[in-house]
């Protein structure tokens, strides 16, 4: 037996609103009449279930055994004593332990049993959609297998984009090419530029004069001079020892 949940059945319908007082009537059926089994020979028509829904009953369910092929529910639902009819449904009933929502059965033809229209197109949708992500997802993995299996193409290095450029030569040519030569020294340019003498020569003709110190003769005492920058003595390189001390200011 199925326990089917109608808490919530009002909601479920389309056609109106279910008054708080309602009566949910359901009964096996086949075709155009009630679900039928033959005894000997008596013939037994399905009984109808009546259940009486009130918007204030916590529970409000029916128990009923499952559809096997051979037959399906006619569910009819009315206010007001059964003079205003709501809705009517026929639906299948599946196997379960857990209750089912009257909401989430299948409506069905009576006469076929097989799904109406509206949910044949409802299934359509969601197996397509179902389909076009297992899609999607089949193939984000497809290209993310082929860019693990396949690592991006190196680009060309200096040695190839040289020889790109024109370069005629091995890898180790290249890089010696690369390589500055030594440069001319100080004398050389010097020689270059009009210079004679011997690299001592130009050496010694770097060396400026010695710098002249300024003497004031001192007019407390004349014939002593004042030395105003003793620092600035240097030793004559011509005679060692001897020093120049400047010229009279």
């Amino acid at each position: 037996m199925t326990r089917i949940d109608l808490s919530t059945f009002a909601r479920e319908f389309a056609d109106a609103p279910v008054d708080a007082v309602a009566t949910v009537r359901v009964q096996g059926w086949a075709g155009s009449a009630p679900a039928s089994t033959v005894d000997g020979a008596v013939v037994v028509f399905s009984p109808p279930n009546q259940v009486i829904v009130r918007g204030d009953s916590p529970e409000q369910a029916v128990e009923l055994p499952a559809t096997d092929g051979t037959f399906c529910y006619r569910w009819d639902v009315s206010a007001r004593s059964r003079t205003l009819k709501l809705a009517t449904r026929y639906t299948l009933v599946p196997e379960s332990v857990d209750p089912v929502l009257f909401g989430d059965l299948v409506d069905v033809d009576p006469a076929s049993f097989e799904p109406t229209p509206h949910v044949v197109a409802a299934w359509e949708l969601v197996r397509t959609e179902t389909e076009g992500f297992r899609d999607e997802a089949a193939e984000s993995a497809r290209l993310a297998a082929e860019a693990v299996d396949t690592p991006g193409r190196r680009g060309p290095d200096a040695y190839e984009v040289a020889v790109a450029a024109g370069f005629s030569g091995t890898r180790e040519q290249w890089l010696a090419s690369l390589e500055g030569g030594a440069g001319k020294s100080a004398y050389q340019v010097a020689v270059d530029a009009g210079f004679v003498g011997t690299e001592s020569e130009w050496l010694a003709s770097l060396v400026g004069p010695p710098a002249v110190v300024p003497l004031t003769e001192d007019p407390e005492e004349p014939g002593t001079f004042l030395i105003t920058d003793p620092s600035s003595i240097r030793e004559d390189p011509a005679e060692p020892g001897t020093f120049l001390i400047g010229e009279l200011a």
